[in-house]
């Protein structure tokens, strides 16, 4: 049995968990996604992917890897306008008042659901003596 790091991608944290493994290639999920926000406009995506990692050439000091896969992967652009609206607020003294409010109006939305694959390369360094590992990664 030897440690094997399983690295999950979220946005742009990545995030490793070690624990005891056998010498067989394993599968890793992951679930990513990123917000963007370009001027007049907002973007999201996410990704549900699933990734069979093979090592090569095991060793205790340097550890490479492959990894692959697929999923699904979704995303969202939204073009918007600054406006004005008409409201209410409302003043713990003064009460309830009207008044106008900047307000994003949507102008166009655009919704993607699609197949997709990807694959990379890895390696990863054990630290000192405990069970967790130092590694990069490259999709």
């Amino acid at each position: 049995m030897k440690t094997v790091l399983y690295p999950i991608l979220a946005g742009l944290t990545v995030i490793g968990v070690a624990y005891p493994q056998s010498e067989v290639p394993r599968f890793s999920g992951s679930i990513g996604g990123g917000f963007t926000t370009p001027v007049y406009g907002t973007g999201q995506r996410w990704s549900l992917t699933l990734d069979p990692v093979i090592h090569f050439a095991a060793s205790k000091k340097f550890n490479p890897y492959i990894i692959g896969g697929g999923g699904l992967y979704h995303r969202t652009i939204d073009f918007t306008a600054p406006a004005l609206a008409n409201g209410f607020g409302f003043d713990p003294f003064f009460g309830i008042y009207p008044g106008t409010i900047v307000a994003n109006q949507i102008l166009s939305s655009n919704t993607v659901n699609k197949p997709g694959f990807n694959a990379g390369a890895g390696f990863c360094i054990p630290l000192g003596s405990s069970k967790m590992k130092l590694f990069a990664e490259a999709r």
